[in-house]
């Protein structure tokens, strides 16, 4: 008998305040990953809403227990048989007035089996551009997580946190074997961080 690799689909999207859009393009994405038959199938950070401002952002933010949208998610998994890595999703913080960047691991059977709170916020003041504070309108994580898969353990991580290696080794030393990482970078911080 041949044994097969699994295969893992990473996701590029350019997510915008349109909900429904975003959907219909993770998928339309979703469909073709289980057509060639991808097993995990991994959002970037801010799949489901990219808004123009934290109050827009704030707005849609919606608990895990009751987000339609995340409903929607739990479904695709569902329908197309497919683990999901969803990175940064925007969920309601405890703190009035902030969410949490949150980065989801749900299973074929629509079960969200892994959460994990972004831990390092990010802050950067680009020059003849925008002064970004993460910390401003967003609760930091305060624990790593890894995460059993049928592909592998899942160590989880979210964009900034790339720049701290030592959430890494933790990670690896909590039996890691796939990091992920996924981000939205602006395009000038993208430039630091991802050779193009």
């Amino acid at each position: 008998m041949e044994v097969v690799a699994p295969y893992i689909g990473v996701v590029q999207l350019t997510s915008t305040s349109d909900t429904v859009a975003n959907f219909a393009a993770a998928e339309t994405v979703a469909k073709k990953a289980h057509q060639v038959g991808v097993q995990l199938l991994c959002y970037p950070e801010c799949f489901a809403f990219m808004g123009e401002s934290s109050d827009g952002t704030l707005a849609q933010a919606t608990k895990l227990d009751s987000s339609p949208i995340l409903d929607k998610y739990k479904q695709l998994a569902k329908t197309y048989n497919l683990w999901l890595s969803l990175g940064g999703f925007h969920e309601l913080s405890e703190t009035p007035g902030k969410i949490h960047n949150t980065h989801l691991v749900i299973n074929n059977k629509g079960e969200v089996v892994a959460i994990y709170r972004k831990v390092h916020m990010f802050r950067v003041a680009i020059e003849g551009g925008p002064n970004l504070d993460e910390s401003r309108t967003t609760s930091r994580g305060e624990e790593l997580v890894v995460v059993d898969t049928p592909l592998g353990r899942l160590g989880l991580s979210t964009c900034y946190d790339l720049r701290f290696p030592e959430v890494y080794t933790a990670l690896r030393k909590a039996g890691a074997e796939i990091l992920l990482v996924p981000s939205a970078f602006t395009d000038k911080t993208g430039q630091a961080h991802w050779p193009l």
